[in-house]
């Protein structure tokens, strides 16, 4: 299961990508998560190695994404109670 910050990532590579017609740069996501460079690679190599994204690990732009979605979210708990109740 993703952390917080790694979903917060992929979204942002997700969406940045049809927008801008590439991905965004260290800059770019500093801006959007607070965290530097450092610590954004690491997420990056997270995600890499989690299957969501391709990387050689040089620069932003040689990001490939591979799933853009994160399949292992829990049922939203409130929702699932009421199905079925009325």
């Amino acid at each position: 299961m993703l952390r917080d910050i790694e979903r917060k990532v992929l979204a942002i590579l997700r969406n940045f990508t049809p927008a801008q017609k590439r991905m965004p740069t260290f800059r770019e996501l500093f801006i959007k998560t607070g965290k530097h460079e450092n610590e954004i690679r690491h997420i990056l190599n997270q995600l890499q190695a989690a299957g969501y994204i391709e990387w050689d690990g040089a620069n932003t732009f040689s990001i490939g994404i591979i799933k853009g979605w994160v399949s292992d979210q829990p049922p939203i708990s409130g929702i699932d109670s009421f199905i079925g109740k009325f």
